[in-house]
């Protein structure tokens, strides 16, 4: 966690705002009068508590002025919270320029504040629980939920994965180590991971996936089930075959049933989970492909995909876990899907001297040139029912890419009426380029030049 939120964990929310506020405002010595708290947000029934809080950090000191008369002495107060801890050097003005003149309230503000603070590269808030949330930033449950509601109202972030509970799963070694949490383990709580919206999107880029003949998917990852019971199918999607193709490390009839095991004990949101994460899994993927500039495949590894799904169980002991397996599953379900939406891109680039099937090397060449250079690349994959209007193209749940990459100069752009039905999607139907991939000549890609595979 931020060295801020840690540091301040004693203070309220309104505590942490007013002190947010000097920083900014650089107020180092300056005599601060009851005023001056009321200008930062700082309401009148709450001004004594705020005081005796930064007061307990020794962010600011009473200071007493006699007064000509003999009437009591007037008390101000020194900002003095800049060392030894030098925590101005954490905050900015760049932290507030999205939420100023924002008619916003102080726990949202707060909370938007440790959004930022605790960002990774790519924008992601990962890895802490709603409870560890609240206390950082001085809320109660209900104004938590209330905060990160209006935040994604007003497109500051998304909620790209919705944390969850998962039943009870019982460990292939019990009791691994007395007291671990994730080996046998009731309820456990997975965190929800949440994005800062990066405004400067250039465009928005439909993929639409291959039909599958045999059954309609309420859910991506309720694929596994066929994918672990039953054989394969020549009539399943491109997706279910190169699955199977990708599934060399189920070995044993022991693992498979094992694996069976676990999915089934879960209720069915977790698999509407396990898309949330699949979809951030490729987020992450994509970004972090594109901002590499060496010729590396630089893949969503097991520990990513694992950290994920059965975090706060510890990757060190994944052995011990059922549903490792799931883990791995859709790691590798991830990679696919990068590289099924890359090659999609790829088949509509400008240079059609280029071969259909690149070699890696060239592939690769045109994913680096992709980069924007100087700029944050900000690269999110959202799934949202939609209505594409054009010969061909039915109406079905499509991928969208929402990119601060500009595609426009690098691919061929066919753009189609986009209808989308989702009323609580901040896009914006109309026109929008829609991209179709042929499964034959994905799968023979895939094979060839990732896996290096040959028919």
């Amino acid at each position: 966690m931020n060295k801020f939120f840690t540091s301040t964990a004693s203070l309220s929310a309104y505590s942490k705002w007013v002190l947010i506020c000097l920083i900014v405002d650089k107020t180092i010595g300056d005599e601060l009068s009851k005023t001056d708290f009321i200008k930062r947000e700082c309401p009148y029934n709450k001004f004594n508590k705020v005081v005796d809080e930064l007061l307990n950090i020794d962010a600011i000191s009473e200071h007493k002025v006699k007064q000509s008369n003999r009437g009591r002495p007037k008390i101000y107060y020194n900002f003095i919270y800049d060392t030894p801890n030098e925590i101005s050097k954490l905050i900015s003005s760049e932290i507030l320029a999205k939420i100023e003149g924002k008619d916003l309230r102080v726990p949202i503000k707060i909370l938007w504040c440790f959004f930022v603070l605790n960002q990774n590269e790519f924008g992601y808030i990962e890895g802490f629980t709603m409870a560890n949330i609240a206390t950082a930033c001085g809320l109660e449950s209900t104004q938590l939920k209330t905060a990160i509601k209006l935040l994604k109202n007003e497109n500051l972030i998304s909620q790209s994965v919705t944390g969850c509970t998962i039943k009870k799963y019982h460990s292939v070694k019990p009791k691994v180590r007395k007291g671990l949490v994730g080996s046998e383990a009731n309820n456990l709580k997975r965190s929800s991971t949440f994005k800062l919206n990066n405004k400067e999107t250039y465009a928005i880029y439909l993929i639409t996936l291959p039909s599958n003949r045999k059954r309609k998917l309420n859910s991506f990852t309720t694929i596994f089930f066929s994918l672990l019971m039953e054989k394969h199918l020549k009539n399943d999607s491109i997706f279910v075959e190169l699955l199977h193709f990708d599934n060399t490390w189920l070995d044993s009839d022991t693992k498979q049933n094992d694996e069976i095991q676990f999915l089934r004990q879960q209720p069915t949101q977790v698999f509407d989970y396990f898309d949330d994460v699949l979809f951030k899994l490729v987020s992450y993927g994509l970004s972090r492909l594109l901002t590499r500039k060496e010729y590396e495949l630089n893949p969503i590894s097991e520990e990513d995909a694992f950290n994920q799904i059965l975090s706060p169980a510890s990757f060190e002991f994944m052995t011990a876990i059922q549903g490792r397996l799931t883990s791995e599953l859709i790691g590798s379900f991830a990679n696919i899907l990068i590289h099924y939406i890359l090659f999609t891109f790829y088949l509509n680039r400008c240079d059609v001297n280029l071969p259909i099937t690149p070699s890696k090397q060239e592939y690769f060449s045109w994913v680096t040139s992709l980069t924007c250079p100087n700029k944050n690349i900000d690269i999110e994959l959202i799934r949202t029912p939609t209505k594409v209007k054009f010969s061909g193209v039915f109406s079905i749940e499509n991928l969208v890419i929402s990119s601060t990459i500009d595609f426009s100069d690098k691919v061929k752009i066919t753009n189609m009426n986009v209808d989308f039905r989702d009323p609580k999607s901040a896009l914006e139907s109309g026109q929008h380029p829609v991209f179709q991939c042929v499964p034959d000549s994905f799968a023979h890609f895939y094979k060839t030049v990732i896996t290096s595979e040959q028919l």
